[in-house]
């Protein structure tokens, strides 16, 4: 199990005398701690503290844009000298550069900068195994992909994997994609396929009687059917599609469903979408308040219309005993078992195969709702645990310390 990061003053922290051996990780677009909403932010910052708890006599660093916290690693938040700030804002003006590559450059220049080289990097942004590999051409560099590389930036995307030593991938969908998309010009970079997960303590079901405390909270009536749907607005969250499901597949006569949906707004409010169907709009909530909403809901909604890696709102459903009704997109099917665990929609963005799907969870009885619950929390428990992230990535990182460059 990940060591949960405590909350401390922020603050560089003091490197500790260690032996053995030293990784960095760099994580390019937000802070890092293990209570951020930023997911995969989050699963950096519980990896870390996992394996820094699982071995003590190796070093840990964190470079980020922003401050924040991981148990058990140097945290760094680079500064520019005055030299490289002049030729990042020209670069920007004369070459397009963009804020990734901008972070890149900045995030070497500070790591070039420190006397230990660490011996292996591991990081999340695509720019960075070009810049880390020329810089540090005797380390090990982890590409950790969570997110398919957009069609007009696959040279890019391919000159990173081949500047890597290992890729490591969360999904065989993701795998299937970039396969598709580099086999012409030599996909050369060894994979290792290793499952996001999630804090199953953090995650998890609670009693009867909080369950009703918490539907009272977010206004849900104690006899309707909540969804629960992550994301608001966000084109790429399927929200649209959803909204026209309920209004063309309404519930049947007398019964009332309430969808809720986080990150959708700064305020919450709620409005009537058609007879019977409420959205209750609400904030961008910690991880903690999350799972009270999943508790007040009966289902997960996923309706992504994009492809999605393995999006951890699914995992977090699960473990907190929710069914889940999602698109078939990306690496979804590997999450969720269609009748077992939940549902799953084959055409991502098909009103009529939602209303149809929206017609199964309304026939679903408290018993059949409930099964798919627990059974969904048991698929986390076998699959999707940080001990057993902690032990893949621990192995990988052995591996390459060992292994010679190539």
């Amino acid at each position: 199990m990940l060591v949960r990061a405590r909350q401390r003053r922020r603050g560089k922290a003091t490197p500790t005398a260690k032996s053995g051996m030293k990784l960095c990780c760099i994580y390019g677009t937000r802070a890092v701690s293990a209570e951020t909403t930023a997911s995969v932010a989050r699963l950096l910052a519980q990896l870390v503290a996992g394996l820094a708890h699982a071995r003590p006599d190796w070093q840990f660093q964190v470079v980020a844009p922003s401050g924040g916290h991981v148990e058990g690693a140097v945290y760094q938040v680079p500064t520019l000298n005055p030299a490289l700030r002049l030729s990042l804002r020209v670069g920007k003006r004369l070459c397009g550069w963009r804020e990734s590559d901008l972070w890149a450059r900045k995030a070497v220049q500070a790591l070039d900068d420190g006397r230990e080289t660490p011996d292996v990097f591991l990081c999340c942004t695509g720019a960075l195994p070009v810049l880390l590999r020329a810089r540090f051409p005797q380390s090990k560099i982890i590409y950790w992909i969570h997110s398919l590389p957009g069609r007009e930036a696959v040279q890019a995307a391919l000159d990173a994997v081949s500047a890597s030593d290992a890729l490591v991938l969360p999904t065989r969908a993701l795998y299937d994609c970039l396969w598709q998309r580099f086999e012409a010009d030599c996909f050369p970079t060894p994979v290792w396929l290793f499952r996001n997960w999630v804090d199953p303590d953090l995650f998890a079901p609670v009693s009867t009687a909080r369950r009703a405390a918490l539907r009272q909270e977010f206004a849900v009536p104690a006899d309707a059917l909540a969804l629960v749907h992550v994301g608001g607005w966000a084109p790429n969250k399927g929200l649209r599609v959803l909204l026209h499901a309920l209004r063309a597949s309404p519930p049947p006569t007398g019964r009332r469903v309430v969808l809720l949906t986080a990150a959708g707004t700064s305020i919450r409010r709620r409005q009537a979408l058609a007879a019977g169907v409420d959205l209750v709009e609400l904030e961008r909530l910690s991880p903690a308040r999350m799972n009270e909403l999943y508790n007040a809901a009966d289902v997960g909604v996923v309706p992504s219309v994009w492809f999605e890696n393995a999006p951890l709102s699914v995992l977090e459903m699960m473990a907190a005993e929710r069914p889940v009704l999602a698109a078939q997109a990306g690496g979804i099917p590997e999450l969720v078992e269609a009748t077992q665990t939940g549902w799953l929609v084959s055409m991502p963005n098909d009103v009529a195969g939602w209303a149809q799907a929206l017609q199964r969870v309304y026939a679903a009885s408290a018993g059949d709702l409930e099964r798919m619950g627990k059974a969904g929390r048991q698929r986390v428990l076998s699959l999707f645990t940080p001990a057993i992230a902690v032990e893949q990535w621990t192995a990988l990182l052995e591996q390459l310390v060992a292994s010679p460059q190539t």
